[in-house]
């Protein structure tokens, strides 16, 4: 039997983290973003703030697991998930934002 690269809790807890990050930070900026009139800062701050939790969570991965990059890629096989969360969260969110901000340009011309 081939030993899992995550195994601890802290290992396991940095894992859920990493991977649920993007999903939660997105729907949390979302609905933070909707309120006036300081909205518009959390949707700035959405990329740059998940990319920092993003590198802190797969930094306390690492730690927790004493990986340095020397040995087989275990590890690294482990963040597959996360990064490809990360990569389809990040366009979606501001698709789904400019999406909105022409929806809401195009009602406001319509009342006019």
């Amino acid at each position: 039997m081939v030993p899992l690269p995550i195994s601890t809790p802290l290992q396991i807890l940095a894992w859920v983290g990493v991977t649920g990050l993007p999903i939660a930070a997105a729907i949390g900026c979302w609905t933070l973003g909707r309120r006036p009139p300081w909205g518009w800062v959390v949707h700035l701050l959405f990329a740059p703030g998940l990319l920092a939790g993003e590198w802190a969570l797969a930094w306390l991965l690492f730690f927790a697991a004493n990986d340095h990059g020397d040995g087989p890629p275990g590890l690294g096989l482990a963040l597959i998930p996360a990064i490809l969360c990360l990569v389809v969260t990040l366009p979606v969110y501001y698709l789904g934002l400019a999406v909105a901000i022409i929806r809401r340009t195009i009602s406001a011309h319509a009342d006019r």
